[in-house]
């Protein structure tokens, strides 16, 4: 009978301080998720501030810049005739690039685009011989937003014979410009420049100054041959993307404890679930006068 008093008291024992092991777990683990959701509050509280502070204004010094560029560019309407390479046909030559279009700026979202045309009023057509190619020729001039025409051509058995596209005389330039929150950065998606395709960039506020605006439109206008975006290309996929730090904190608190619990001995308590972890959702100067006079040799 002492043999099995001794027996239920080591296992009551040990029950209790298994009990009491995971109940100090639990209490170190919820200290810890207090602890780093302060941190990340203090996280915010400094986006928060780099976000107006720094990001806001220099979106706002590119609007303005772009603004006056744009609206002196019009007025000079400068010959310069550009040339791109396209599949199916060749060097796409006799494009001017002279027409350039800002769009609003929407101070909610953050973001504003500039479009600029290279046209002309010439219309070329080609000819494309099988069906495979057709389809990839078309879904090549939508891909880079080339406006285009096309008509298939059949033989007496209606069977395909040819395809003929035609050209409608312009390529369109795109800057998609986008202040990013979580990153404190301005994100910049360009299209079409300097040859078709896309490329992405993220632009530190604190090199916005005078001097990369002026490379910039000396850039664009192709007034120089230096790409002053280079050294900010990224692989950064457009878009933004949000998460809830608090969220991602919390499971990864509970991988952690669920992890523990593959390596502890046998535990006489139901271990706690992990919460299963969500997807991330997807989502959010002054003014300068006479901007390119000296780039054109004209006063605004």
């Amino acid at each position: 009978m002492l043999v099995g008093y001794r027996r239920r008291h080591n296992r009551a024992t040990t029950l209790l301080e298994n009990v009491m092991g995971f109940l100090d777990d639990l209490k170190k683990q919820a200290e810890q998720l207090k602890s780093e959701g302060q941190t990340i509050e203090q996280r915010k509280a400094a986006l928060d501030t780099a976000f107006e502070q720094q990001v806001k204004p220099k979106m706002e010094k590119i609007f303005l810049y772009l603004t006056e560029m744009s609206d002196n560019l019009n007025t000079i309407r400068p010959n310069t005739e550009v040339s791109y390479k396209l599949k199916g046909y060749g060097d796409y030559g006799g494009l001017k690039q002279n027409e350039y279009i800002l769009g609003s700026y929407d101070r909610t979202a953050q973001t504003f685009f500039l479009r600029i045309i290279c046209a002309t009023d010439r219309k070329v057509r080609f000819e494309i011989k099988t069906e495979s190619e057709t389809k990839e020729q078309h879904d090549f001039f939508w891909k880079h937003n080339i406006p285009f025409k096309w008509k298939q051509i059949n033989n007496s058995k209606e069977q395909f014979l040819k395809a003929v596209f035609e050209l409608q005389g312009q390529v369109y330039i795109e800057l998609n410009f986008k202040g990013d929150y979580d990153s404190s950065t301005i994100q910049l998606n360009l299209r079409n420049f300097p040859e078709l395709g896309q490329a992405n960039y993220i632009l530190p506020p604190a090199k916005i100054d005078d001097t990369f605006l002026d490379g910039l439109a000396m850039y664009l206008t192709r007034l120089s041959n230096t790409d002053i975006l280079r050294v900010y290309e990224s692989s950064y996929v457009w878009g933004k993307v949000e998460t809830d730090p608090k969220q991602m904190m919390r499971a990864k608190i509970l991988e952690e404890m669920k992890a523990q619990e593959k390596n502890a001995p046998p535990n006489p308590l139901k271990p706690v679930t992990a919460a299963k972890k969500s997807p991330p959702v997807s989502a959010t100067e002054t003014e300068k006068k006479g901007l390119l006079g000296h780039l054109f040799g004209k006063k605004s």
